[in-house]
Protein backbone atom coordinates (compact mmCIF):
# COMPACT_ATOMS: atom_id res chain seq x y z
CA UNK A 1 0.00 0.00 0.00
CA UNK A 2 1.55 3.45 -0.26
CA UNK A 3 2.19 5.79 2.60
CA UNK A 4 -0.64 7.87 4.36
CA UNK A 5 1.00 10.98 3.25
CA UNK A 6 1.03 10.07 -0.58
CA UNK A 7 0.19 13.20 -2.89
CA UNK A 8 0.25 13.14 -6.27
CA UNK A 9 -1.55 16.43 -7.68
CA UNK A 10 -3.67 15.23 -11.16
CA UNK A 11 -4.37 11.83 -10.07
CA UNK A 12 -7.01 9.77 -9.03
CA UNK A 13 -7.45 6.72 -7.41
CA UNK A 14 -8.92 3.74 -9.10
CA UNK A 15 -10.17 1.82 -5.25
CA UNK A 16 -10.40 -1.51 -7.72
CA UNK A 17 -7.17 -4.02 -6.01
CA UNK A 18 -4.42 -4.90 -8.21
CA UNK A 19 -4.74 -9.05 -7.55
CA UNK A 20 -0.93 -9.12 -9.06
CA UNK A 21 1.36 -7.10 -7.01
CA UNK A 22 -1.43 -6.04 -3.87
CA UNK A 23 -1.47 -2.15 -4.99
CA UNK A 24 -3.81 -0.07 -5.53
CA UNK A 25 -3.55 1.61 -9.35
CA UNK A 26 -3.78 5.24 -10.18
CA UNK A 27 -4.46 7.40 -13.58
CA UNK A 28 -3.73 10.37 -14.44
CA UNK A 29 -5.64 12.77 -16.06
CA UNK A 30 -3.94 12.81 -19.19
CA UNK A 31 -5.01 8.90 -19.11
CA UNK A 32 -8.58 9.61 -18.43
CA UNK A 33 -8.40 12.60 -21.56
CA UNK A 34 -7.29 9.30 -23.59
CA UNK A 35 -10.16 7.19 -22.31
CA UNK A 36 -12.23 10.34 -23.46
CA UNK A 37 -10.35 9.94 -26.74
CA UNK A 38 -10.89 6.46 -27.39
CA UNK A 39 -14.60 6.67 -26.84
CA UNK A 40 -15.24 9.53 -29.04
CA UNK A 41 -13.33 7.81 -31.54
CA UNK A 42 -15.70 4.53 -31.33
CA UNK A 43 -18.18 7.04 -31.83
CA UNK A 44 -16.58 7.98 -35.23
CA UNK A 45 -16.04 4.62 -36.42
CA UNK A 46 -19.67 4.10 -35.87
CA UNK A 47 -20.73 6.68 -38.03
CA UNK A 48 -18.52 5.67 -40.61
CA UNK A 49 -19.31 1.59 -40.38
CA UNK A 50 -22.93 3.20 -40.82
CA UNK A 51 -22.97 6.32 -42.76
CA UNK A 52 -26.31 8.31 -43.54
CA UNK A 53 -25.72 8.77 -47.13
CA UNK A 54 -28.89 11.02 -47.38
CA UNK A 55 -29.06 11.47 -50.97
CA UNK A 56 -29.18 7.72 -51.47
CA UNK A 57 -32.15 7.65 -49.22
CA UNK A 58 -33.95 10.44 -50.77
CA UNK A 59 -33.21 8.22 -54.02
CA UNK A 60 -35.06 5.34 -52.64
CA UNK A 61 -38.08 7.26 -51.85
CA UNK A 62 -37.93 8.85 -55.19
CA UNK A 63 -37.95 5.70 -56.56
CA UNK A 64 -40.83 3.99 -54.34
CA UNK A 65 -43.24 7.46 -55.51
CA UNK A 66 -42.60 6.86 -58.96
CA UNK A 67 -43.42 3.15 -58.96
CA UNK A 68 -46.28 3.99 -56.70
CA UNK A 69 -47.70 5.71 -60.04
CA UNK A 70 -46.56 3.31 -62.60
CA UNK A 71 -48.71 0.65 -60.28
CA UNK A 72 -51.14 3.21 -60.51
CA UNK A 73 -51.12 3.15 -63.93
CA UNK A 74 -51.02 -0.38 -64.02
CA UNK A 75 -54.49 -0.39 -61.95
CA UNK A 76 -56.03 2.18 -64.77
CA UNK A 77 -55.37 0.17 -67.14
CA UNK A 78 -56.21 -3.07 -66.10
CA UNK A 79 -59.71 -1.49 -65.01
CA UNK A 80 -60.18 -1.34 -68.75
CA UNK A 81 -59.55 -4.88 -69.50
CA UNK A 82 -62.09 -6.14 -66.55
CA UNK A 83 -64.48 -8.79 -67.83
CA UNK A 84 -68.19 -7.76 -67.31
CA UNK A 85 -69.40 -9.48 -64.24
CA UNK A 86 -72.69 -10.15 -65.33
CA UNK A 87 -71.04 -12.64 -68.40
CA UNK A 88 -67.60 -13.64 -65.70
CA UNK A 89 -68.96 -14.60 -61.98
CA UNK A 90 -65.74 -14.95 -59.67
CA UNK A 91 -63.63 -17.92 -60.19
CA UNK A 92 -63.85 -20.65 -58.08
CA UNK A 93 -61.70 -20.23 -54.68
CA UNK A 94 -61.71 -21.98 -51.43
CA UNK A 95 -62.32 -19.05 -49.45
CA UNK A 96 -64.94 -16.97 -51.37
CA UNK A 97 -66.89 -20.51 -51.75
CA UNK A 98 -67.03 -21.42 -48.12
CA UNK A 99 -66.65 -18.08 -45.98
CA UNK A 100 -69.53 -15.80 -45.98
CA UNK A 101 -69.39 -12.62 -47.26
CA UNK A 102 -68.53 -9.82 -44.57
CA UNK A 103 -68.34 -6.59 -46.13
CA UNK A 104 -67.62 -4.31 -43.55
CA UNK A 105 -63.98 -6.29 -42.82
CA UNK A 106 -62.63 -4.75 -45.70
CA UNK A 107 -63.01 -1.16 -44.62
CA UNK A 108 -61.01 -3.21 -40.72
CA UNK A 109 -58.27 -4.47 -43.40
CA UNK A 110 -58.08 -0.62 -44.26
CA UNK A 111 -57.30 0.83 -41.08
CA UNK A 112 -54.85 -2.04 -39.70
CA UNK A 113 -53.03 -1.23 -42.81
CA UNK A 114 -52.81 2.26 -41.86
CA UNK A 115 -51.47 1.48 -38.55
CA UNK A 116 -48.74 -0.46 -40.09
CA UNK A 117 -48.05 2.50 -42.29
CA UNK A 118 -47.90 3.97 -39.02
CA UNK A 119 -45.74 1.54 -37.18
CA UNK A 120 -43.37 1.33 -40.67
CA UNK A 121 -43.18 5.53 -40.12
CA UNK A 122 -42.64 5.14 -36.60
CA UNK A 123 -39.57 2.72 -36.72
CA UNK A 124 -37.84 4.78 -39.21
CA UNK A 125 -38.55 8.24 -37.17
CA UNK A 126 -36.94 6.59 -33.77
CA UNK A 127 -34.24 4.20 -35.22
CA UNK A 128 -30.98 5.58 -34.11
CA UNK A 129 -29.66 5.10 -37.88
CA UNK A 130 -33.02 6.15 -39.54
CA UNK A 131 -31.64 7.01 -43.16
CA UNK A 132 -30.31 3.51 -43.54
CA UNK A 133 -33.86 1.92 -42.36
CA UNK A 134 -35.49 4.47 -44.55
CA UNK A 135 -33.57 3.58 -47.37
CA UNK A 136 -34.22 0.31 -46.91
CA UNK A 137 -37.62 -0.16 -46.55
CA UNK A 138 -38.33 2.41 -49.33
CA UNK A 139 -36.32 0.28 -51.65
CA UNK A 140 -38.17 -2.88 -50.93
CA UNK A 141 -41.41 -1.15 -51.39
CA UNK A 142 -40.26 0.48 -54.75
CA UNK A 143 -39.18 -3.36 -55.93
CA UNK A 144 -42.75 -4.86 -54.46
CA UNK A 145 -44.65 -2.22 -56.49
CA UNK A 146 -43.19 -2.52 -59.71
CA UNK A 147 -43.48 -6.23 -59.31
CA UNK A 148 -47.48 -5.67 -58.42
CA UNK A 149 -47.76 -3.42 -61.74
CA UNK A 150 -47.20 -6.18 -63.84
CA UNK A 151 -48.43 -8.69 -61.87
CA UNK A 152 -51.58 -7.24 -62.26
CA UNK A 153 -51.47 -6.01 -65.64
CA UNK A 154 -50.71 -9.64 -67.53
CA UNK A 155 -53.60 -11.83 -66.48
CA UNK A 156 -56.90 -10.07 -65.65
CA UNK A 157 -59.53 -11.82 -63.49
CA UNK A 158 -62.83 -11.47 -63.08
CA UNK A 159 -64.30 -9.62 -59.79
CA UNK A 160 -64.31 -11.07 -56.75
CA UNK A 161 -67.24 -9.65 -55.71
CA UNK A 162 -70.67 -8.32 -56.94
CA UNK A 163 -70.41 -5.47 -54.71
CA UNK A 164 -67.50 -3.11 -55.93
CA UNK A 165 -68.69 -0.03 -56.97
CA UNK A 166 -66.55 0.31 -60.50
CA UNK A 167 -66.17 3.82 -62.30
CA UNK A 168 -66.78 3.78 -66.29
CA UNK A 169 -64.38 2.27 -68.68
CA UNK A 170 -63.17 4.78 -70.98
CA UNK A 171 -64.96 5.28 -73.89
CA UNK A 172 -63.51 3.86 -77.09
CA UNK A 173 -63.92 6.55 -79.23
CA UNK A 174 -61.73 9.05 -77.16
CA UNK A 175 -58.47 10.30 -79.01
CA UNK A 176 -55.45 9.42 -77.43
CA UNK A 177 -55.08 12.66 -75.85
CA UNK A 178 -58.11 12.60 -74.04
CA UNK A 179 -57.52 9.08 -72.96
CA UNK A 180 -54.31 10.53 -71.44
CA UNK A 181 -55.63 12.89 -69.42
CA UNK A 182 -58.50 10.58 -68.10
CA UNK A 183 -56.03 8.47 -67.15
CA UNK A 184 -53.69 11.24 -65.22
CA UNK A 185 -56.92 12.19 -63.55
CA UNK A 186 -57.74 8.45 -62.39
CA UNK A 187 -54.20 7.93 -61.00
CA UNK A 188 -54.17 11.09 -59.24
CA UNK A 189 -57.52 9.93 -57.35
CA UNK A 190 -56.01 6.72 -56.98
CA UNK A 191 -52.82 8.22 -55.06
CA UNK A 192 -55.64 10.40 -52.92
CA UNK A 193 -57.14 7.40 -52.13
CA UNK A 194 -54.13 5.27 -50.81
CA UNK A 195 -55.43 2.86 -52.48
CA UNK A 196 -57.99 2.25 -49.92
CA UNK A 197 -62.14 1.55 -50.25
CA UNK A 198 -62.74 3.49 -46.76
CA UNK A 199 -61.76 6.49 -48.39
CA UNK A 200 -64.58 6.49 -51.15
CA UNK A 201 -61.98 7.50 -53.33
CA UNK A 202 -60.76 4.51 -55.28
CA UNK A 203 -63.15 3.28 -57.73
CA UNK A 204 -60.85 1.18 -59.75
CA UNK A 205 -61.29 -2.49 -60.17
CA UNK A 206 -59.37 -5.61 -61.02
CA UNK A 207 -56.10 -4.76 -59.16
CA UNK A 208 -55.64 -8.67 -58.37
CA UNK A 209 -53.13 -11.37 -58.31
CA UNK A 210 -50.70 -9.58 -56.08
CA UNK A 211 -52.72 -7.81 -52.97
CA UNK A 212 -51.28 -4.48 -52.18
CA UNK A 213 -53.00 -4.58 -48.64
CA UNK A 214 -50.67 -7.49 -47.79
CA UNK A 215 -47.66 -5.67 -49.03
CA UNK A 216 -47.87 -3.09 -46.11
CA UNK A 217 -49.38 -5.08 -43.88
CA UNK A 218 -46.31 -8.18 -43.89
CA UNK A 219 -43.89 -4.84 -43.94
CA UNK A 220 -45.17 -2.79 -41.16
CA UNK A 221 -44.54 -6.74 -39.32
CA UNK A 222 -41.38 -7.42 -40.75
CA UNK A 223 -39.80 -4.18 -40.18
CA UNK A 224 -40.80 -4.40 -36.45
CA UNK A 225 -39.48 -7.82 -36.31
CA UNK A 226 -36.11 -6.92 -37.91
CA UNK A 227 -35.15 -3.52 -36.26
CA UNK A 228 -37.26 -3.76 -32.51
CA UNK A 229 -34.61 -5.38 -29.84
CA UNK A 230 -36.29 -8.19 -29.14
CA UNK A 231 -36.95 -7.99 -25.84
CA UNK A 232 -40.31 -5.77 -27.49
CA UNK A 233 -42.15 -9.01 -27.81
CA UNK A 234 -45.26 -7.35 -27.50
CA UNK A 235 -44.81 -5.30 -30.68
CA UNK A 236 -43.77 -7.93 -32.56
CA UNK A 237 -46.49 -9.90 -31.65
CA UNK A 238 -48.44 -6.85 -32.00
CA UNK A 239 -47.64 -6.38 -35.43
CA UNK A 240 -47.44 -10.05 -36.25
CA UNK A 241 -51.43 -10.18 -35.34
CA UNK A 242 -52.54 -7.15 -37.39
CA UNK A 243 -50.89 -8.34 -39.90
CA UNK A 244 -52.31 -11.78 -40.49
CA UNK A 245 -55.77 -10.49 -39.20
CA UNK A 246 -55.82 -8.27 -41.89
CA UNK A 247 -54.99 -10.28 -44.83
CA UNK A 248 -57.87 -12.84 -43.07
CA UNK A 249 -60.22 -9.65 -43.52
CA UNK A 250 -59.46 -9.27 -46.96
CA UNK A 251 -60.44 -12.67 -48.27
CA UNK A 252 -63.21 -12.50 -46.01
CA UNK A 253 -64.48 -9.54 -47.38
CA UNK A 254 -64.26 -11.40 -50.78
CA UNK A 255 -61.95 -7.99 -51.45
CA UNK A 256 -59.12 -10.02 -53.00
CA UNK A 257 -59.04 -13.96 -54.06
CA UNK A 258 -57.17 -16.22 -51.81
CA UNK A 259 -53.90 -16.33 -54.09
CA UNK A 260 -53.98 -12.65 -54.00
CA UNK A 261 -52.90 -13.00 -50.51
CA UNK A 262 -50.58 -15.66 -50.51
CA UNK A 263 -48.98 -14.64 -53.77
CA UNK A 264 -48.44 -10.74 -51.54
CA UNK A 265 -47.73 -12.85 -48.34
CA UNK A 266 -44.65 -15.18 -50.44
CA UNK A 267 -43.46 -12.24 -52.13
CA UNK A 268 -43.18 -9.67 -49.56
CA UNK A 269 -41.61 -11.84 -47.35
CA UNK A 270 -38.73 -13.62 -49.63
CA UNK A 271 -38.44 -10.55 -50.82
CA UNK A 272 -37.33 -8.65 -47.46
CA UNK A 273 -35.48 -11.68 -45.92
CA UNK A 274 -33.06 -11.91 -49.15
CA UNK A 275 -32.43 -8.39 -48.98
CA UNK A 276 -31.74 -8.26 -45.88
CA UNK A 277 -29.26 -11.20 -45.87
CA UNK A 278 -27.47 -9.76 -48.68
CA UNK A 279 -26.96 -6.46 -46.32
CA UNK A 280 -25.67 -8.47 -43.60
CA UNK A 281 -22.86 -10.33 -45.58
CA UNK A 282 -20.12 -8.63 -47.67
CA UNK A 283 -19.57 -11.78 -49.92
CA UNK A 284 -23.36 -11.66 -51.09
CA UNK A 285 -22.36 -7.80 -52.23
CA UNK A 286 -19.91 -9.14 -54.91
CA UNK A 287 -21.03 -10.53 -58.39
CA UNK A 288 -19.16 -13.35 -58.73
CA UNK A 289 -20.21 -17.32 -60.02
CA UNK A 290 -20.11 -18.09 -55.80
CA UNK A 291 -22.98 -15.81 -55.56
CA UNK A 292 -26.10 -16.68 -57.70
CA UNK A 293 -27.80 -14.06 -55.71
CA UNK A 294 -26.27 -11.77 -57.94
CA UNK A 295 -27.89 -12.73 -60.65
CA UNK A 296 -31.33 -10.77 -59.33
CA UNK A 297 -32.39 -8.01 -61.74
CA UNK A 298 -32.20 -5.19 -58.93
CA UNK A 299 -28.41 -6.55 -58.10
CA UNK A 300 -26.51 -3.26 -59.73
CA UNK A 301 -29.22 -1.09 -57.46
CA UNK A 302 -28.49 -3.08 -53.96
CA UNK A 303 -24.74 -2.49 -54.29
CA UNK A 304 -25.10 1.20 -54.95
CA UNK A 305 -27.62 1.44 -51.66
CA UNK A 306 -25.62 -1.07 -49.40
CA UNK A 307 -21.93 -0.64 -50.51
CA UNK A 308 -20.70 1.45 -47.53
CA UNK A 309 -23.15 -0.19 -44.78
CA UNK A 310 -21.58 -3.42 -42.91
CA UNK A 311 -22.97 -5.31 -41.34
CA UNK A 312 -26.70 -5.93 -38.70
CA UNK A 313 -27.56 -2.51 -37.58
CA UNK A 314 -27.53 -2.11 -34.29
CA UNK A 315 -31.08 -2.17 -32.46
CA UNK A 316 -30.64 1.15 -31.32
CA UNK A 317 -33.58 3.85 -30.66
CA UNK A 318 -33.92 7.86 -29.71
CA UNK A 319 -36.53 7.13 -27.70
CA UNK A 320 -34.64 9.76 -25.22
CA UNK A 321 -34.27 12.32 -27.29
CA UNK A 322 -37.96 12.40 -28.66
CA UNK A 323 -39.59 12.27 -24.94
CA UNK A 324 -36.87 15.54 -23.94
CA UNK A 325 -38.41 16.97 -27.56
CA UNK A 326 -41.83 16.70 -26.47
CA UNK A 327 -41.43 17.18 -22.81
CA UNK A 328 -40.18 20.97 -23.76
CA UNK A 329 -42.76 21.15 -26.50
CA UNK A 330 -45.25 20.91 -23.99
CA UNK A 331 -43.26 22.95 -21.28
CA UNK A 332 -43.34 25.89 -23.72
CA UNK A 333 -47.03 26.00 -23.51
CA UNK A 334 -47.08 26.02 -19.79
CA UNK A 335 -44.80 28.86 -19.21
Amino acid sequence: MPPANFSNPGYEKDTSLDEFEGKHTYFSSTDIRKGANVHAGANIELIQEFPQEKRKTLIAIFATICTIVINDISNVLTHQKVPDRNLHPPLPDITLDNVTKIRWLNDVADILATLSLITILSTIVLHRHGWIVCRRIFLILALLYCLRSVTMYVTVLPLANNHDICSPKMNDSLTAGQKFISIMGEVVQLLGSAGMRITGKRKMCGDYIFSGHTIILMMGNLVVCEYIPKRCHFIQWTTSIIAWVGMICLVVSHGHYTIDVLVGYFITTRLFWIYHTMCYNSELKTKSSMNPLSNVWWFSGFRYFESNVSGKLPEEYRVSSLRTAIQEFVASFTR
